[in-house]
């Protein structure tokens, strides 16, 4: 077996392990039950996804450091709220209660069910509902600016 015949098997098992991570993960897109596909295309899904993964875990200490009067929980399911949909990324706490929720979406994933579903289940619970786009930029400023506009009366 020469070198490349074992880089391509290496390569073919973190592949594999790159696609069972993203098909259990709720962060990477997996809790819809939502399979990538195969072939191809496959390789660009996974990397879509983890970058927006990534893009996604730079709220956090966004979060963290610009509201630090707020508990800042991470995946939020949305049966806490009482509706059915996809999980929230963050939710903000002050004095236990839930104040706002933040939702990181991939490109076109706006019109989904499972997002509608969270966004419907936080205007009943009469919670603001942020959302961010995955595949945008989300500066630093731009992030603080948009949650702080929501929090204020």
């Amino acid at each position: 077996m020469g070198l490349f015949d074992r880089l391509d098997k290496a390569v073919e098992k973190i592949s594999g392990d790159i696609k069972d991570a993203v098909e259990k993960s709720p962060m990477l897109g997996g809790y819809d039950g939502v399979k990538p596909p195969t072939g191809i295309a496959s390789q660009a899904v996974i990397e879509t996804r983890l970058e927006q993964a990534k893009n996604r875990q730079a709220f956090a200490p966004i979060l963290t450091e610009n509201f630090p009067d707020y508990q800042i929980r991470e995946y939020l399911p949305v049966s806490e709220l009482g509706g059915m949909g996809q999980p929230y990324d963050f939710g903000l706490y002050q004095d236990g209660q839930l104040k706002a929720v933040v939702i990181v979406v991939g490109h076109n994933k706006d019109h989904t069910a499972a997002y509608k579903g969270a966004k419907e289940a936080a205007k009943a619970a009469g919670i603001p509902f942020i959302n961010f786009y995955a595949h945008m930029p989300n500066e630093h400023d731009f992030v603080v600016y948009r949650v702080r506009g929501f929090l204020t009366p």
